[in-house]
């Protein structure tokens, strides 16, 4: 459920939000990379790029196979207007292509 809001605030542009709910999921489920780039999105929202990277780095550490074009398969359901905003948040925050 705390993902759950972390996505929706993220979606409503609500970067601290975001922050706050994802981080309460990483305590709780440290093992979930999905949580880490909801965290480096909200933070890129708020421009803090090198605590974006850190998630970005966190994220690859769970899963290490992770990149841009793993994200868009994982998250090919989501409508244009809500995946590429993630895609380019991810991009800024070090995703690798």
């Amino acid at each position: 459920m705390q993902a759950n809001l972390a996505g929706a605030y993220c979606s409503l542009e609500r970067w601290s939000d975001a922050e706050k709910w994802a981080r309460k999921t990483v305590n709780a489920r440290p093992d979930l990379p999905q949580v880490q780039m909801v965290i480096a999105f909200a933070l890129v929202g708020q421009d803090r790029l090198e605590d974006a990277r850190l998630a970005v780095e966190a994220a690859r550490r769970a899963r290490p196979d992770l990149s841009l074009a793993v994200v868009r398969h994982l998250l090919g359901h989501t409508p244009p207007e809500y995946l590429e905003p993630r895609i380019d948040a991810l991009r800024k925050a070090g995703m690798p292509e």
